[in-house]
């Protein structure tokens, strides 16, 4: 079985060389605006991520702010006094319940009131 040969002239051989080169060319770009497509997919993926942290982080300081102006208020001064050092107005009377169900203590039970208290008393 004999196959004619076949004789490629400058011109066909020229087209073929261009062909190919333009393929290539458009292959590469193809793929590069691909890659192109997927960056800019990762880039909204991350920025949608970024802003949610921001986001979070502007309601933290915002929520701080007020806790800054609170704390440098009268009322947190009171509210501090009162729950921390147990202090009370003049006229007010400090009242603490014993959460203890154990605690046997007998109304008009002296012994833990110091002497002169006890004193005060009876007078």
């Amino acid at each position: 079985m004999n196959l004619p040969k076949l004789k490629l002239n400058r011109d066909q051989f020229a087209m073929g060389i261009v062909t190919i080169l333009a393929l290539l060319v458009i292959g590469g770009l193809a793929w590069g605006f691909g890659r192109q497509l997927m960056y800019a997919r990762q880039m909204r993926l991350e920025e949608a991520r970024l802003e949610k942290i921001v986001a979070d982080e502007q309601a933290a300081h915002e929520a701080l702010i007020e806790r800054l102006s609170y704390v440098q208020s009268e009322a947190y001064v009171e509210q501090w006094a009162r729950e921390e050092l147990k202090m009370t107005r003049p006229g007010e009377v400090l009242v603490i319940i014993n959460a203890n169900p154990n605690a046997n203590v007998n109304p008009g039970d002296e012994g833990d009131l110091p002497d002169d208290a006890q004193n005060d008393d009876r007078e």
